[in-house]
């Protein structure tokens, strides 16, 4: 046994300890000295524990357990082989011995526990799920050794078909043999047959529009055959053409113009007539194209945004789409540097498109115009919406001058058919939150009901004032659906309560989705255009009876929704609030103001008139250029993120704008808007690479000067071709080389929108693309993968093994482990230091020991000396036994009287004390014995009084001397044992 110190330096202190130990000792000046040397032999005691425990002390030992890990590979290029590496792991695992402990490690890109290591396993199948893009052998052998424990004998098999991709095994492998670890290898063969892959696109980074170039597409092929070769331009097939593809390396060549500017991507399929994995097949690149600016225009109804096209002339790349052709992922987004919205209402726009353009205005940089008109801003829907957070501008307004109060009852429908929706969300559930929407843009002068109905009426809210809104908006939440449809019972109650309501506005809405009465409405909408009460109608859903929901509408002189989206619900709802409050919608002629000047105006020193706009409010930060004759925005911008935008409160189209369209200034002022919005400070002389690494993408920007590199600040925005977004930050490798990773799940061109920022906080930007292949698992192999075993096994020092018997055949070097006793040396310590402390505190003195020792001696033999016997066993105290020997002491093995002797000599004998018998002198044994009979028959009679018998009462009888009791005074009794041993001395 040999002992261990993790601080041996510590140990130094133990003299220190002895000689503070012994200066304090000095002071106990009223202690007596044996006393005095108990307490400092304890404290030193103390003290050197203590410090035993810091200095790390341990036991050496060496273990006979020994723990194997299986390190298996489940990367992509050994998919065919699992069941092999599952038999081989099962069919080694029986033959693993008692003192053998298991466990199971699988790997690709990442590494998990299929199994923690313990003494007979069970493993039926693989179950844990891999990220097999890649291949990374160092990170799971280095997580391998983890597993095991220190005091343990160590093996790790590795089961792979080598093709590592990522990380750095034969460091590893030298890593393990120093830590005592042994590495076998167990090759996996893979799969393999006639394969074709598509290694490589080439296209030029940056071209000028309508330049000519050229791709180039490499082909690798282990096999003679032929395919269809096929070119793509965003998505676009722009050629296609049957190819013969030789052994080994093929070279093609395809010839296109760059039509449009921007990032373009370029892709390549091929599909050959022989193959084997089809993954490998496809591969794309990118090319930026120097241009004008490229701008989406969305248009609503009635050609909204005809005429300000057509006065931005050729200064822009344009393209015009209605709204239900707006592109819905942002990586379709990324082409155009700006978007227009003119007079487009939100129900018409899809949930994708609004979401995706907050996303490319703040992280990538583009810009955004929205125009007004009756479906813009607030009465178009957008309250509460994506493009509100974009916008410089608030949907709702903050009233300038009274304005007339308005009193609406929503009529919703809450028969049973209503429960049903999409995606998971109900209709009816899609109409409370459009009602609770509604509650929220009236002011505390408008009154708000709500009736559900089914086949019956029900108030859930009386027409009130809007003063307690979440009393309001808890009753819309206890709407249930059930029942049956009928219309016409819910509007007459509607009519009812507006009829005697004291608002200037009364307005209806009605939401069904099915089919009511046909007749009998003529009375109740008469009446409600008498009252001045206004009717809107909005149909949910193909069921619904929109016939007769429009001819409700038309005579109640509102507006028809029909919606089979039910998500715009809520944007319905909200637009026809705003619109029933006839405050956002201002039809008069006047001359806007100059609030703050801006680059917009440049050129520009005369301002027409115009005839209306829609309501909105300037947010704080917003700078508002001009505005209205009573404050409110017409013309406002802000920089919201990376991108610009810019809110145009009236029309584009002529009905606000009449004087604007005639107006000579006017395709200067559109144009001085589309180019602030679409505006890109570049960065110039760069250059932008990317690759993957490790199974990440790395960027790196490498610039042609850099005057204050300290206070750079680069920043990126990736986005993947599933329009996934991550932001990173590219770090100084160098005063001109910045470099970042970013995540790669999928294959493709990955868009770069790169940000920098110098000392003096200015903006330049570009952007860029990194085109990711497909997995290397996929690519061709030529080389022998068995010079790849041999060398990690040469540098591990391990060895590589052909069958499942051979893992627990070979014998591990034995690993000392180490038992940590500080625990039990801490433990000790805080004993002896309650003993000092009991010593020094209690008056504890060894004589009071020694008197307690003696008393419990005494008690002991007391209780267990009639049951122990050694050489003379069966004979009782005061029996004779054999030889005449009286035994008086059963542990004893001679009482005095020995063998031939005779009683009398006893007498000679000095007084003995056996077990607290005296035998008195001048008495023989024999006397003794009977007198100690005797005494045993006669207890219970006191000494000096007649004996009696059942027989002879009455009769006087001699009183009878008693053999006379030992002493039980444990004092006495320590000392005729004193005694006694100074006579054997």
């Amino acid at each position: 046994m040999a002992f261990s110190f993790n601080y041996p330096l510590v140990l130094l202190l133990i003299p220190v300890a002895a000689v503070f130990v012994l200066l304090t000792s000095r002071k106990m000046l009223r202690i007596p000295g044996w006393k005095k040397k108990t307490i400092a032999v304890l404290r030193l005691a103390v003290l050197v524990l203590v410090i035993l425990s810091i200095s790390g002390l341990g036991i050496k030992k060496v273990s006979d357990e020994a723990t194997t890990i299986f390190v298996v590979d489940a990367s992509e290029s050994v998919q065919k082989k699992q069941g092999e590496i599952e038999d081989f792991v099962k069919k080694a695992l029986a033959k693993a011995r008692d003192n053998d402990k298991a466990g199971i490690i699988r790997f690709g890109q990442d590494a998990q526990v299929e199994a923690i290591p313990r003494f007979n396993p069970v493993f039926t199948a693989f179950q844990t799920k891999i990220n097999s893009r890649f291949t990374n052998i160092e990170q799971a052998l280095n997580f391998a050794a983890t597993l095991i424990p220190g005091e343990d004998r160590k093996r790790i098999v590795l089961a792979t078909d080598g093709r590592e991709n990522a990380g750095d095994v034969l460091k590893q492998a030298r890593i393990l043999k120093q830590q005592g670890i042994a590495l076998d290898i167990y090759p996996i063969v893979p799969a393999t047959g006639a394969e074709v892959q598509l290694k490589s696109i080439k296209i030029p980074e940056s071209m000028r529009l309508d330049e000519r170039f050229e791709i180039e597409v490499n082909i690798d092929s282990t096999v003679n055959t032929s395919g269809k070769l096929k070119l793509f331009s965003d998505g676009t097939l722009v050629a296609e053409k049957t190819v013969e593809i030789s052994q080994g390396l093929n070279r093609f060549v395809f010839s296109d113009t760059a039509r449009t500017g921007g990032v373009n991507v370029y892709s390549a399929t091929i599909e050959p007539d022989i193959d084997t994995v089809t993954k490998n097949n496809s591969m794309a690149a990118f090319s930026y194209v120097e241009d004008k600016a490229n701008i989406l225009v969305v248009q609503g109804e009635d050609r909204a945004a005809e005429e300000l096209v057509r006065m931005l002339g050729d200064n822009a790349n344009i393209r015009m789409v209605m709204p239900g052709n707006a592109p819905s992922t942002l990586y379709e987004m990324l082409k155009y540097d700006a978007f227009i919205l003119s007079d487009v209402s939100a129900e018409d726009l899809n949930d994708s498109f609004l979401n995706n353009l907050e996303a490319a205005v703040k992280l990538q940089g583009k810009g955004l115009l929205v125009t007004g008109g009756e479906n813009s801003y607030a009465v178009g829907g957008y309250y509460k919406t994506p493009l509100e957070t974009i916008l410089p501008v608030n949907m709702d307004i903050t009233p300038k001058e009274e304005v007339p109060n308005l009193g609406l009852v929503l009529v919703i429908d809450k028969s049973g058919s209503m429960g049903a929706g999409q995606y998971g969300i109900s209709k009816m559930e899609l109409a409370k939150e459009a009602a609770i929407r509604a509650t929220e843009v009236l002011t505390e002068n408008d009154s708000i009901g709500i009736i559900a109905f089914d086949s019956a009426v029900k108030w859930v809210a009386e027409l009130q004032r809007v003063k307690d809104l979440e009393k309001i908006q808890d009753a819309i939440g206890t709407i249930r659906p059930d029942g049956g449809t009928s219309i016409l019972p819910p509007l007459e109650e509607a009519y009812r309560a507006l009829s005697e309501a004291d608002t200037k506005l009364k307005h209806v809405i009605l939401l069904t989705d099915g089919q009511a009465e046909k007749s009998g409405y003529e009375p109740v909408i008469e009446g409600m255009r008498n009252a001045g009460i206004t009717l809107s109608t909005v149909a949910v859903g193909l069921e619904a009876d929109a016939e007769l929901l429009q001819m409700l509408a038309d005579w109640g002189n509102g507006r028809f929704y029909m919606t089979d989206e039910f998500s715009d619900i809520p944007k319905i709802f909200a637009k026809e609030t705003f619109l029933a409050a006839k405050a956002y919608l201002n039809n008069r002629t006047f001359t806007p103001g100059l609030k703050n000047w801006s680059e917009i105006l440049e050129g520009i020193d005369f301002i027409p008139s115009l005839d209306g706009y829609v309501g909105t409010t300037a947010k704080n930060t917003a700078k508002v250029i001009l505005q209205s004759d009573i404050g409110d925005p017409i013309l406002a911008a802000w920089q919201y993120g990376l991108g610009r935008t810019v809110a145009w409160t009236s029309d584009s189209k002529g009905v606000w704008t009449s004087g604007w369209l005639k107006w000579e200034g006017s395709p200067r002022f559109w144009n001085n808007i589309v180019s602030w919005i679409s505006q890109k400070r570049l960065l110039e002389d760069y250059s932008v690479q990317g690759r993957l690494e490790n199974g990440k993408g790395v960027i790196e920007l490498t610039l042609s000067q850099v005057e204050n590199p300290e206070n750079m600040v680069i920043d990126a925005v990736m986005t993947s071709p599933s329009g996934i977004e991550e932001e990173i930050r590219l770090n100084a490798v160098s005063p001109v080389l910045y470099s970042g990773i970013f995540n790669t799940h999928e294959t493709g061109v990955y868009i770069a929108n790169i940000t920098v920022k110098d000392g003096n906080d200015e903006i330049k930007s570009l952007s860029s693309g990194i085109a990711i292949p497909y997995s290397p698992e996929y690519n061709i192999v030529r080389e022998d993968s068995n010079n790849f075993f041999e060398k990690l096994a040469y540098e591990s020092g391990g060895r590589i093994i052909k069958s499942p018997d051979e893992v627990f055949s070979g014998e591990l070097p034995p690993v000392a482990g180490i038992s940590d006793l500080t625990p039990l040396l801490i433990i000790l310590s805080m004993i002896l230091l309650m003993v000092e402390v009991a010593f020094r505190r209690l008056g504890i003195s060894f004589g009071k020991v020694r008197m307690a020792v003696a008393k419990a001696r005494g008690l002991l033999e007391r209780v267990i000396g009639p049951f122990r016997c050694e050489d003379n066993i069966g004979v009782r105290e005061g029996e004779t036994g054999p030889e005449g020997i009286v035994h008086t002491n059963p542990h004893e093995k001679n009482t005095g009287v020995q063998n031939g002797e005779s009683s009398k000599e006893i007498t000679e004998q000095p007084d003995r004390l056996e077990s607290g018998i005296i035998i008195q002198k001048g008495k023989t044994s024999h006397e003794l014995e009977t007198r100690h009979q005797k005494s045993e028959t006669n207890s219970g009679v006191e000494e000096g009084q007649p004996e009696t018998s059942s027989n002879n009462r009455g009769k006087a009888t001699h009183p009878k001397k008693r053999v006379k009791e030992p002493e039980k005074d444990n004092s006495s009794i320590q000392v005729l044992l004193d005694k006694k041993r100074k006579r054997e001395r």
